[in-house]
């Protein structure tokens, strides 16, 4: 998959194009072009996605889709083997490691139910004559300690200037009551905005341009995937350019413009700041 990525890369490169014109040209998100250039495809949203940006990124570049679709398949395949060449792998392991253990723990059991001795019998009178002992000390030790004194109550000093369950007194005796309840304000319920609010609802993924229309000023420029939406408080005619005109929603002053076209129809509309 890396290599693919250097592929294309070097191809854009070449070109002289950077991300950002690849991304007017694709209509691709730069951090999901950068994920093709580092062959990180599962940074994508899914298998559909991925074929699809490698044909256009391919062609942006002047290099044939089809063929770099294909070295994707091929790479695909490979992971595919080895990764299954692995899980067999691991599989004989396991199958082969219960008899190595059985083999390995039998002999020493053997070992040491041939050599019972005079030896591990002194040793075990030994411990327990020092159990014992042990034992023994311990007790007497134990009535001979003191018992500890009492310990009575910890005298409390008072730190100078406080006095104990002494309740503060207000510096001022003229101050207002604080404990008086505040008044309360009612909010004051606003109209709904009806200005020239113009807001946009990706139904399906959308490239949008907006610009103003007396100077062709560029006010945005992106693709929007569902459910994405973006607002703008106009102070003047906008030309809209929307490349899938079946997947955008218009709302304007709080009333929703209608049908705008079918999937995939690139359409250009104008919205008058005065109608």
């Amino acid at each position: 998959m890396k290599a693919i990525g250097a592929l294309l890369k070097a191809a854009r490169e070449a070109k002289g194009l950077s991300l950002e014109e690849i991304r007017m040209i694709t209509k691709i998100r730069v951090q999901q072009l950068k994920a093709l250039e580092e062959g990180e495809f599962d940074r994508l949203p899914g298998e559909v996605y991925v074929k699809g940006f490698l044909v256009n990124y391919a062609r942006a570049v002047g290099l044939d889709g089809e063929e770099i679709l294909k070295k994707y398949y091929e790479c695909r395949q490979a992971q595919a083997e080895e990764e299954t060449g692995t899980e067999e792998q691991a599989k004989t392991v396991a199958l082969h490691s219960p008899n190595q253990v059985q083999l390995g723990s039998s002999a020493p059991l053997e070992r040491v139910q041939g050599k019972p001795g005079k030896q591990l019998v002194v040793a075990g009178l030994a411990v327990v004559c020092i159990l014992v002992a042990g034992l023994v000390w311990f007790s007497l030790h134990q009535t001979r300690e003191p018992v500890a004194p009492e310990s009575g109550p910890v005298a409390v000093t008072p730190l100078p200037g406080v006095t104990a369950n002494e309740e503060p007194v207000a510096p001022n005796g003229d101050l207002p009551n604080t404990a008086a309840e505040p008044e309360t304000v009612e909010p004051e319920t606003l109209p709904p905005d009806t200005g020239p609010l113009l807001r946009v609802e990706a139904i399906e993924p959308v490239w949008l341009g907006v610009y103003e229309k007396a100077t062709g000023q560029m006010i945005y420029e992106g693709t929007l995937y569902p459910p994405e939406t973006r607002e703008w408080l106009l102070s003047g005619d906008v030309t809209l350019r929307i490349g899938n005109a079946g997947g955008l929603r218009l709302i304007y002053k709080g009333q929703e413009l209608g049908e705008l076209g079918y999937s995939g129809q690139v359409i250009t509309k104008e919205i008058l700041l005065v109608e």
